[in-house]
């Protein structure tokens, strides 16, 4: 997955892209605008993420989620990049859980790594019920 940057790490990162430019309160050696080089600079750190969410007929987790309510989850596949992972490249399996601040927890994402080729075995819902051995067989 991704993270967030902070200002320094943009900097530096700015720097390694266009080695010309100075951080904030400097100039730049191009003696051109900085524009061009702050599209350079979120183009090389933005990545497309991809989600699809899966619920009930009647959209039960995504009403519980709207409503904020304690122990409210969602679950969602993902993936990053462009392009629609295939084969071995891997997707991500993700349950979200809120947590109401004032209990003193935070929201808890657990997440696993599929291939992407296995996705529809995770989804086949008629062919028996999940256990760990059937589940490890397939992170």
């Amino acid at each position: 997955g991704g993270r967030i940057l902070d200002q320094r790490d943009a900097r530096r990162r700015q720097s390694d892209v266009n080695p010309h430019h100075q951080s904030a309160g400097g100039s730049s050696n191009s003696g051109g605008s900085s524009s061009g080089s702050n599209t350079s600079l979120w183009t090389s750190l933005a990545s497309s993420i991809s989600s699809v969410y899966f619920d009930s007929p009647d959209m039960h987790m995504y009403t519980e989620r709207l409503k904020r309510n304690e122990g409210a989850q969602l679950f969602r596949i993902r993936w990053y990049g462009g392009a629609r992972p295939r084969g071995d490249e891997p997707v991500y399996l993700e349950l979200k859980t809120h947590h109401e601040k004032w209990i003193g927890e935070t929201s808890v994402k657990e997440r696993v790594a599929v291939r992407e080729r296995d996705v529809a075995q995770f989804l086949d819902t008629g062919s028996g019920s999940w256990d760990a051995e059937r589940a490890s067989a397939l992170v």
